[in-house]
């Protein structure tokens, strides 16, 4: 009898520790909800970054899986091909997955984060006001998170987009005065095989910083927009003197700094780079639309936003010499 009842008050043990785990599961389950990451492939994103020169631009964006098995992360703005960026991605805390976004071509490196889909978050739903339904499941996939170590942009947020969203977005937001090839289009002639790190006239030395080119990229595309202001007469000639000169003397101002950095990293082909770049945008028909529709081609607004970009980078290479 005593080992039967021994038997028993172990059988009685071993079922309530397996209640125990079973309620503490269930109790978890309700509490944190069912975590998953979020799918990043097979559907568009749309959001925007903030950038020095432009403002805040809309942006529309997409992950893919190239031949290698690696996912990029391709960024379409407001004119031109998409950047495209490496992702490294890891959800080693219960709160966040992390991302970094790596350009594939210059310096340039975005960190994010992203709620997990499915998972309970009471206390930030409570912080954030979110009083009526603070124990629901989150469904928010949002990416959000800032450029790193650039002084033309900074925030940067996506999220998932229905695919009946798609072309409005991409017509409304992102390139409203030119919307044609639609986004659709762009996929289909990608090809994964053309995604590579070198510029496009290979003209850069080895020894060329990565965002040293960064740099001359954007100085090339404020260049661009100048030159689309100079070569529209009407616009132009519709400017008061002083405005026509302040142009002048921002285009020359732009010359000087490119051709000293230039100078400073020994490399004459940066300067040619510069030139070949912006000449190469100014006749894009996507910055030409976008010129017109954010500056008017020619205005005081491309004047002042001009004048404190080239400020802003004069003043970070003097900085430099200076420490040197």
């Amino acid at each position: 009898m005593r080992l039967i009842r021994n038997l028993i008050q172990v059988l009685i043990g071993i079922l309530g520790f397996a209640a125990l785990i079973v309620v503490s599961h269930f109790t978890d389950r309700i509490a944190a909800g069912t975590p998953k990451i979020p799918t990043l492939e097979e559907q568009w994103w749309g959001g925007y970054y903030d950038s020095t020169l432009f403002g805040r631009q809309w942006c529309l964006a997409r992950f893919i899986t190239d031949q290698d098995g690696d996912t990029k992360l391709l960024v379409w703005g407001s004119f031109g091909p998409p950047d495209i960026f490496n992702v490294k991605r890891h959800s080693r805390d219960r709160t966040f997955v992390h991302y970094t976004f790596e350009h594939s071509e210059v310096a340039e490196k975005i960190k994010a984060t992203q709620l997990y889909v499915g998972k309970r978050y009471w206390i930030q739903f409570l912080l954030a006001g979110r009083f009526t339904d603070f124990w629901r499941k989150n469904s928010d996939a949002a990416i959000r998170g800032s450029f790193i170590g650039q002084r033309s942009k900074d925030e940067f947020n996506i999220e998932p987009l229905n695919d009946d969203a798609v072309d409005q977005f991409w017509s409304e937001y992102v390139r409203p005065k030119n919307p044609q090839p639609f986004p659709e289009e762009f996929l289909m002639e990608l090809n994964s095989e053309s995604i590579s790190g070198n510029d496009p006239f290979g003209l850069l030395e080895n020894h060329t910083p990565d965002k040293i080119v960064q740099d001359v990229k954007l100085l090339a595309s404020a260049y661009a927009v100048l030159k689309i202001c100079f070569e529209n007469e009407k616009k132009f000639e519709a400017l008061s003197t002083e405005s026509a000169l302040k142009l002048f003397d921002l285009d020359s101002r732009l010359d000087r700094v490119v051709e000293q950095i230039a100078a400073d990293y020994n490399d004459d082909a940066l300067y040619l780079f510069y030139h070949l770049e912006s000449a190469k945008l100014s006749l894009d028909d996507d910055l030409i639309m976008y010129a017109q529709s954010r500056f008017d081609t020619c205005s005081i607004d491309l004047i002042r936003h001009t004048d404190k970009l080239v400020n802003d980078v004069e003043s970070y290479f003097q900085d430099m010499e200076d420490k040197q």
